[in-house]
Protein backbone atom coordinates (compact mmCIF):
# COMPACT_ATOMS: atom_id res chain seq x y z
CA UNK A 1 0.00 0.00 0.00
CA UNK A 2 2.13 3.03 -1.63
CA UNK A 3 -1.32 5.52 -0.78
CA UNK A 4 -2.87 6.48 2.01
CA UNK A 5 -6.24 5.57 2.22
CA UNK A 6 -8.83 7.19 3.86
CA UNK A 7 -12.38 5.70 5.33
CA UNK A 8 -14.48 8.03 7.45
CA UNK A 9 -16.58 6.99 10.00
CA UNK A 10 -20.04 9.17 9.72
CA UNK A 11 -23.57 9.73 11.31
CA UNK A 12 -25.62 12.61 11.85
CA UNK A 13 -26.87 11.46 15.42
CA UNK A 14 -25.08 10.31 17.94
CA UNK A 15 -25.36 7.05 19.91
CA UNK A 16 -25.28 4.19 16.56
CA UNK A 17 -21.85 3.14 17.60
CA UNK A 18 -19.30 5.02 15.13
CA UNK A 19 -16.43 5.13 17.37
CA UNK A 20 -16.74 1.65 18.63
CA UNK A 21 -16.98 0.64 15.04
CA UNK A 22 -13.54 3.11 13.99
CA UNK A 23 -11.70 1.63 17.06
CA UNK A 24 -12.56 -2.16 16.76
CA UNK A 25 -12.03 -1.88 12.33
CA UNK A 26 -8.46 0.01 13.74
CA UNK A 27 -7.84 -2.99 15.48
CA UNK A 28 -8.39 -5.29 12.80
CA UNK A 29 -6.28 -3.61 10.53
CA UNK A 30 -3.66 -2.97 12.91
CA UNK A 31 -3.61 -6.93 13.61
CA UNK A 32 -3.87 -7.56 9.67
CA UNK A 33 -0.37 -5.68 9.45
CA UNK A 34 -1.53 -1.90 8.10
CA UNK A 35 -0.02 1.23 9.96
CA UNK A 36 -3.31 3.22 11.27
CA UNK A 37 -3.96 6.53 12.14
CA UNK A 38 -6.98 7.97 13.56
CA UNK A 39 -8.15 11.18 13.31
CA UNK A 40 -10.84 12.25 16.09
CA UNK A 41 -12.76 15.52 15.40
CA UNK A 42 -15.79 15.36 17.91
CA UNK A 43 -15.36 17.51 21.35
CA UNK A 44 -15.86 14.46 23.50
CA UNK A 45 -12.56 13.00 21.67
CA UNK A 46 -13.85 9.13 22.42
CA UNK A 47 -11.89 7.38 19.97
CA UNK A 48 -8.83 9.77 20.85
CA UNK A 49 -9.10 8.98 24.80
CA UNK A 50 -9.86 5.37 24.10
CA UNK A 51 -6.14 4.80 22.13
CA UNK A 52 -4.95 6.68 24.55
CA UNK A 53 -5.41 4.64 27.55
CA UNK A 54 -5.47 1.48 25.53
CA UNK A 55 -3.01 -1.49 26.54
CA UNK A 56 -4.48 -3.67 23.82
CA UNK A 57 -1.61 -5.04 21.43
CA UNK A 58 -3.06 -4.00 18.39
CA UNK A 59 -4.55 -0.25 19.60
CA UNK A 60 -1.25 0.33 20.63
CA UNK A 61 0.37 0.15 17.46
CA UNK A 62 -2.59 2.77 16.15
CA UNK A 63 -1.45 6.35 16.19
CA UNK A 64 -4.77 8.97 17.32
CA UNK A 65 -4.72 12.45 16.81
CA UNK A 66 -7.77 15.10 18.08
CA UNK A 67 -8.24 17.61 14.99
CA UNK A 68 -11.13 19.65 14.70
CA UNK A 69 -10.15 22.00 11.86
CA UNK A 70 -10.29 21.11 7.99
CA UNK A 71 -7.30 22.44 6.89
CA UNK A 72 -5.41 20.87 9.61
CA UNK A 73 -6.89 17.49 9.04
CA UNK A 74 -5.97 17.97 5.39
CA UNK A 75 -2.48 18.77 6.02
CA UNK A 76 -1.94 15.95 8.46
CA UNK A 77 -3.42 13.45 5.42
CA UNK A 78 -1.33 14.82 2.84
CA UNK A 79 1.97 14.30 5.03
CA UNK A 80 1.06 11.30 6.84
CA UNK A 81 2.68 7.97 5.60
CA UNK A 82 -0.11 5.85 7.23
CA UNK A 83 -1.58 2.97 5.21
CA UNK A 84 -4.70 4.22 6.25
CA UNK A 85 -6.24 6.68 8.19
CA UNK A 86 -10.21 6.51 9.97
CA UNK A 87 -11.58 9.62 10.18
CA UNK A 88 -13.89 9.49 12.85
CA UNK A 89 -16.43 12.45 12.43
CA UNK A 90 -18.62 14.16 15.31
CA UNK A 91 -22.66 13.62 15.20
CA UNK A 92 -23.34 17.18 14.44
CA UNK A 93 -24.41 18.22 11.00
CA UNK A 94 -22.01 21.12 9.76
CA UNK A 95 -19.43 22.23 7.28
CA UNK A 96 -16.62 19.96 8.82
CA UNK A 97 -18.70 16.63 8.00
CA UNK A 98 -18.78 17.37 4.12
CA UNK A 99 -15.29 17.98 4.49
CA UNK A 100 -14.79 14.29 6.60
CA UNK A 101 -17.21 13.04 3.47
CA UNK A 102 -15.40 14.50 0.80
CA UNK A 103 -11.93 13.63 1.57
CA UNK A 104 -12.65 10.02 1.88
CA UNK A 105 -12.01 6.99 -0.11
CA UNK A 106 -14.64 5.12 1.52
CA UNK A 107 -17.68 6.15 4.15
CA UNK A 108 -18.93 3.41 6.48
CA UNK A 109 -22.42 4.79 8.22
CA UNK A 110 -23.36 3.00 11.15
CA UNK A 111 -26.66 3.13 12.14
CA UNK A 112 -29.42 1.03 14.29
CA UNK A 113 -33.09 -0.41 12.72
CA UNK A 114 -34.42 2.21 14.01
CA UNK A 115 -36.63 5.29 12.24
CA UNK A 116 -34.63 7.94 13.43
CA UNK A 117 -31.15 5.95 12.44
CA UNK A 118 -32.45 5.51 8.59
CA UNK A 119 -33.10 8.93 8.30
CA UNK A 120 -29.72 10.20 9.69
CA UNK A 121 -28.44 7.42 7.05
CA UNK A 122 -30.05 9.12 4.24
CA UNK A 123 -28.63 12.52 5.65
CA UNK A 124 -25.62 10.97 5.29
CA UNK A 125 -25.82 9.97 1.79
CA UNK A 126 -27.51 13.26 0.77
CA UNK A 127 -24.37 15.50 2.54
CA UNK A 128 -21.69 12.78 0.50
CA UNK A 129 -23.84 13.24 -3.03
CA UNK A 130 -23.41 17.41 -2.04
CA UNK A 131 -20.00 16.87 -1.37
CA UNK A 132 -19.25 15.48 -4.69
CA UNK A 133 -20.64 18.32 -6.16
CA UNK A 134 -18.61 20.71 -4.44
CA UNK A 135 -15.17 19.14 -3.33
CA UNK A 136 -13.12 18.26 -6.80
CA UNK A 137 -12.03 14.68 -7.23
CA UNK A 138 -15.01 12.92 -5.16
CA UNK A 139 -16.13 9.25 -5.67
CA UNK A 140 -16.48 7.74 -1.95
CA UNK A 141 -19.00 5.19 -1.66
CA UNK A 142 -21.06 5.25 1.27
CA UNK A 143 -21.66 1.72 2.93
CA UNK A 144 -23.86 1.69 5.86
CA UNK A 145 -23.61 -0.86 8.73
CA UNK A 146 -26.89 -2.02 10.94
CA UNK A 147 -25.59 -2.20 14.68
CA UNK A 148 -27.46 -3.39 17.41
CA UNK A 149 -30.01 -5.77 15.18
CA UNK A 150 -31.48 -8.85 16.39
CA UNK A 151 -31.64 -11.41 13.08
CA UNK A 152 -34.35 -12.67 14.14
CA UNK A 153 -36.63 -9.67 14.47
CA UNK A 154 -39.06 -8.12 11.47
CA UNK A 155 -37.43 -4.43 12.41
CA UNK A 156 -33.77 -5.71 11.07
CA UNK A 157 -35.36 -7.40 8.39
CA UNK A 158 -37.77 -4.09 7.51
CA UNK A 159 -34.58 -1.81 7.77
CA UNK A 160 -31.93 -4.39 5.74
CA UNK A 161 -35.14 -3.81 3.18
CA UNK A 162 -35.74 -0.42 3.49
CA UNK A 163 -31.88 0.73 2.84
CA UNK A 164 -31.66 -1.72 -0.34
CA UNK A 165 -34.70 -0.41 -1.82
CA UNK A 166 -33.30 3.24 -1.41
CA UNK A 167 -30.28 2.24 -3.27
CA UNK A 168 -27.97 2.14 -0.53
CA UNK A 169 -25.25 -0.38 -0.36
CA UNK A 170 -25.34 -2.33 3.10
CA UNK A 171 -22.50 -4.37 4.16
CA UNK A 172 -23.15 -8.06 4.37
CA UNK A 173 -21.93 -8.36 8.02
CA UNK A 174 -24.37 -6.61 10.91
CA UNK A 175 -23.29 -6.03 14.13
CA UNK A 176 -25.19 -8.17 16.60
CA UNK A 177 -26.69 -7.52 19.95
CA UNK A 178 -23.69 -7.91 22.60
CA UNK A 179 -22.49 -6.24 25.43
CA UNK A 180 -18.96 -7.32 24.26
CA UNK A 181 -18.72 -3.43 22.57
CA UNK A 182 -19.78 -2.25 25.71
CA UNK A 183 -16.81 -4.18 27.60
CA UNK A 184 -14.18 -2.98 25.25
CA UNK A 185 -15.40 0.81 25.77
CA UNK A 186 -15.33 0.32 29.35
CA UNK A 187 -12.08 -1.63 29.29
CA UNK A 188 -10.65 0.36 26.74
CA UNK A 189 -9.70 -2.81 24.15
CA UNK A 190 -10.90 -4.06 20.80
CA UNK A 191 -12.95 -7.08 20.85
CA UNK A 192 -10.14 -8.78 18.86
CA UNK A 193 -9.46 -12.51 20.91
CA UNK A 194 -11.74 -11.01 24.05
CA UNK A 195 -15.33 -12.38 22.46
CA UNK A 196 -14.79 -14.68 19.35
CA UNK A 197 -18.29 -13.90 18.13
CA UNK A 198 -18.00 -9.79 17.96
CA UNK A 199 -14.32 -10.38 16.64
CA UNK A 200 -15.49 -12.74 13.97
CA UNK A 201 -18.32 -9.94 12.87
CA UNK A 202 -15.56 -7.10 13.25
CA UNK A 203 -13.32 -9.49 11.42
CA UNK A 204 -15.55 -10.09 8.08
CA UNK A 205 -16.51 -6.36 8.35
CA UNK A 206 -12.96 -5.54 8.05
CA UNK A 207 -12.43 -8.01 5.62
CA UNK A 208 -15.73 -6.16 3.28
CA UNK A 209 -14.04 -3.00 3.64
CA UNK A 210 -10.83 -4.54 2.47
CA UNK A 211 -12.13 -5.33 -1.06
CA UNK A 212 -13.53 -2.26 -1.62
CA UNK A 213 -10.36 -0.97 -1.15
CA UNK A 214 -8.05 -3.22 -2.93
CA UNK A 215 -6.17 -3.90 0.09
CA UNK A 216 -4.39 -7.19 1.21
CA UNK A 217 -4.66 -8.48 -2.94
Amino acid sequence: MNVTKVITFASSKGGVGKSTLCINLAAYFSKAGASISVIDTDKQKSSYDWIGETSDKYLSKVQAVYLDDENKIEQYIASCEYDLVFLDLGGSVENSLAFGLAIADLIVVPCRPSRDDLIGLGWIVKLARDAADNFEDVNAHVFAVLNGINRNSLVYLHARQQIEEEGISLLGTSLSQTVAFAEANINRNSVLGTNSKASDLICNIGKELARELGLFA
